[in-house]
């Protein structure tokens, strides 16, 4: 009876993760066979991104049972740091030597792509109250993972509550009331806000 121990390699061989991640996350498969137990070391290489400063430099042994077809690498990000879109950082993840008889595949290495965090925008409060004799409702809004310049577009709902004086129990909602004027924009963000 032949036994086929098959070959490891990178699902990908290019992947890309957004900082506010915090881990990067790469598949191994086991191709052509899947007869005993097998692995490979991996360890992490710096391109442009550095080790300390955008990723934590890692490495260990990916290992295979008997019929296992797949397993997943985690390298942790440094997610303090702070991109711009045109940053280009980059390292890659390699496979080196193969145990139990199995061999490398294609994908012997997987390059990852730092991007930008994603922009996420949130209200400072979740609740506000105001007097209408103050004619203005100055509301805070927060950038978070994110610099440079970016747009946040906003609109007013209408929605009135009616209490009773010195009671925090709701009485009742008027709807149908013609609203206030409505009101919409957009707010710019120049600078980073963490």
């Amino acid at each position: 009876m032949n036994l086929d121990p098959g070959c490891l390699t990178f699902s990908d061989g290019r992947i890309e993760v957004n900082l506010d991640k915090s881990i990067a996350k790469m598949n191994v498969k086991r191709l052509n066979g899947r007869d005993g137990k097998v692995g490979c070391f991996w360890n992490t290489m710096e391109i442009t991104a550095k080790a300390g400063i955008h990723y934590v430099d890692t490495k260990g042994i990916v290992l295979f049972d008997d019929g296992e077809e797949e397993k997943t690498i985690e390298v942790p990000l440094c997610t303090n740091t702070k991109l711009d879109a045109n940053d280009f950082l980059e390292f890659k993840v390699v496979l080196i030597e193969p145990q139990g008889k199995c061999s490398l595949g294609t994908n012997q290495k997987c390059y990852v792509k730092l991007l930008p965090a994603e922009e996420k925008f949130a209200f400072s409060e979740k609740y506000l109250t105001y007097r209408l004799s103050e004619k203005m409702a100055i509301i805070p809004v927060e950038r978070r993972f994110t610099s440079g310049v970016s747009t946040l577009k906003w609109h007013t709902r209408w929605s009135r509550k009616i209490h009773e004086e010195d009671s925090d129990e709701q009485v009742s909602e008027n709807e149908g009331e013609e609203p206030p004027n409505w009101a919409s924009g957009f707010i710019v963000f120049k600078v980073y806000n963490s």
